[in-house]
């Protein structure tokens, strides 16, 4: 289910990308910003739903309230996991593309 979800939203980044890339062209932008700001979109996406379990949890106590409490734990770490890894893979893939653009550059 949730690699569903991260597919959808990769596809969804691809068609963003490709748009702005389109709408950009002519010297206005980069598709390598554009991507950069897809990628961002994304992870704020999954900080949103972070913050959105930290308010779930601020709100329960009592017993009761402890099977609830920690399915929101679970789910803001969850979250974070994922904010973290979108935060990595962004980095890692903005610095290879812009080293592999910079060593293309060269060789022209």
């Amino acid at each position: 289910m949730i690699f569903d979800n991260i597919l959808e939203f990769a596809q969804e980044t691809a068609k963003e990308v490709e748009k702005e890339a389109n709408k950009k062209s002519g010297g206005e932008g980069s598709w390598l910003v554009a991507l950069s700001n897809a990628m961002s979109k994304i992870q704020g996406e999954f900080m949103e739903k972070a913050l959105a379990n930290l308010d779930k949890m601020d709100g329960l106590t009592g017993k009761e309230d402890a099977s609830e409490f920690m399915t929101q734990q679970g789910e803001y770490q969850a979250n974070m996991k994922m904010f973290g890894m979108m935060a990595e893979a962004s980095s890692t893939a903005l610095k290879s593309l812009g080293e592999a653009m910079m060593t293309l550059s060269r060789k022209q």
